[in-house]
C-alpha cells in the first residue's frame, strides 16, 4: 500500500463476527488479510478479491478454497496443509494507511439474500460510527 504497510484496525463488529467463524476459516481469513490486503490494498480491485460496495465499504472475498489464499499469499502449498471450501466476505474501509475491518460473513454457510445484505448495512453502520470518532 502506499506510504509503506498498511496499519489494521478490527471494529468490535468485526471481531464478534470473526470469532463466529468455524476455527479453521479464521486462520485462511488471518493469512488473507496479513498476505493479501494488507500488502496488496486497494489493487485488489482489478481482480476478484476486493469489490466496492458503496459507501466508502469494500468486501474483501476471501475463497474460494483455503489452498487459493495460500496460493495469493505467496506460500507454497503442501499435502499437510488443509484444503477446504470457504467464502468468507470481509467488509473494510481505507482510511489513509489504515485498513478498517468492520465486519465479516461466511456466505458458504448463510449463502446470500436478506443475511448478507444486512450484514452490509451493518458494515456500512459500523463505518459511519468509526468515522464520528475520529
Amino acid at each position: 500500500m502506499k506510504d509503506g504497510p498498511a496499519k489494521l484496525l478490527e471494529s468490535s463488529r468485526y471481531r464478534k463476527q470473526f470469532a463466529g467463524l468455524r476455527e479453521p476459516a479464521q486462520v485462511i481469513v488471518k493469512v488473507a488479510i496479513q498476505t493479501i490486503l494488507m500488502e496488496q490494498g486497494m489493487a485488489l480491485a482489478t481482480g476478484n478479491w476486493l469489490k466496492y460496495i458503496g459507501d466508502g465499504v469494500w468486501e474483501f472475498r476471501v475463497g474460494k478454497s483455503a489452498k487459493a489464499v495460500y496460493s495469493k499469499g505467496g506460500f507454497p502449498f503442501n499435502a499437510r496443509m488443509p484444503d477446504f471450501l470457504l467464502l468468507i466476505r470481509v467488509f473494510c474501509a481505507f482510511e489513509d494507511n489504515v485498513i478498517v475491518l468492520l465486519g465479516c460473513y461466511d456466505k458458504q454457510r448463510f449463502s446470500g439474500g436478506k443475511r448478507q445484505a444486512s450484514a452490509i448495512v451493518s458494515a456500512k453502520n459500523e463505518l459511519l460510527t468509526f468515522r464520528e470518532g475520529f
